[in-house]
């Protein structure tokens, strides 16, 4: 019960310091096609696919979909699931192996959403967490133009093999970009927050 309490009190306090609240995963969505239509993304990039239900969504707003899904089970659904759409590419593999030559091709305005990092119970990759990995890849690529959205700001304590959000911000911020936490979601870009 003090543990349950201690997370409760944990919880609260987080939402209170960053400005968020935690959205249902339908809400995380329309967040996500917010950001997509603001910033007129031609492309949409996903680590950690799942059933594949963000991408469908996506690819009614832009013109290309990649979407990494480190479980082979739940990238056979995605596939399965996204399959009456032409411009989605599901792809099996450890995001930070394949990234970097999924999006070589990808030019201008690009939207990621980097929900890759390890879940109780879920498939875990060569790292917990591979958020630098993903971001150095991104940072590196000279034709796209991106808005990056990571899922699950609050677990983001330097715990459990995830590093920290002012460990996040010093790389993101070193790198030119800004950094922000809403809605549970760590928002980065090149423009004012």
């Amino acid at each position: 019960m003090k543990s349950f309490l201690k997370f409760w009190f944990y919880l609260i306090n987080w939402t209170r310091i960053h400005d968020s609240i935690l959205l249902a995963p339908f809400e995380k969505r329309d967040r996500i096609i917010y950001f997509a239509k603001r910033s007129g993304s031609v492309n949409f990039v996903e680590t950690g696919s799942y059933h594949g239900d963000t991408s469908k969504e996506l690819a009614r707003i832009v013109d290309r979909v990649i979407t990494i899904e480190i479980d082979p089970a739940n990238a056979e659904v995605a596939k399965n699931n996204c399959a009456e759409f032409s411009n989605i590419s599901v792809f099996c593999g450890p995001s930070e192996d394949i990234l970097g030559g999924l999006i070589s091709g990808l030019a201008g305005p690009t939207l990621f959403w980097l929900d890759a990092h390890y879940q109780i119970g879920m498939t875990k990759g060569k790292s917990a967490c591979p958020l630098f990995l993903e971001l150095d890849i991104i940072f590196n690529h000279p034709r796209i133009s991106p808005i990056i959205l990571v899922d699950d700001a609050r677990k983001f304590l330097w715990i459990n093999g995830w590093p920290s959000l002012a460990s996040v911000r010093r790389f993101v911020e070193s790198r030119g970009y800004s950094f922000r936490v809403s809605h549970d979601m760590i928002c980065i870009g090149k423009f004012s927050m």
